[in-house]
């Protein structure tokens, strides 16, 4: 009998902890982590190379801006970058830094992820 994996998808605002949580949960509990911040940073890392060494302080508007014109596109290319991680998982995967868009919900609630 195949075994289903039971990942993680950690929603919510901005500082409410699903960092933190996530990284719990690879400690502990051998997660592997996922940050959908990480398709917004390799794109804010091509436009921008020179804040490639700024501070996370300097950053953040960056890649908040970016996050909000890659949402645009229609499909959604961080919740399809996501969707690949899934695909090929062979551990649970935690993923987090996601807003709180409905679009990111119906993703998580679509694949039966907590």
């Amino acid at each position: 009998m195949e075994r289903k994996l039971q990942h993680v998808f950690l929603m919510g605002p901005m500082g409410a902890g699903k960092s933190t949580v996530a990284q719990y949960l690879r400690r502990e509990m051998g997660y592997v982590r996922y940050s959908m911040a990480t398709p917004v940073e390799a794109v804010l890392d091509i436009a921008a190379p020179w804040l490639k060494g700024a501070s996370k302080a300097v950053r953040r508007p960056y890649l908040q801006r970016t996050g909000r014109f890659l949402r645009g596109f229609k499909p959604n290319p961080m919740l399809l970058a996501a969707e690949e991680v899934l695909r090929h998982a062979v551990s649970p995967i935690v993923i987090d830094d996601l807003g709180v868009r409905a679009s990111e919900a119906d993703f998580g609630a679509r694949r039966r992820v907590t």
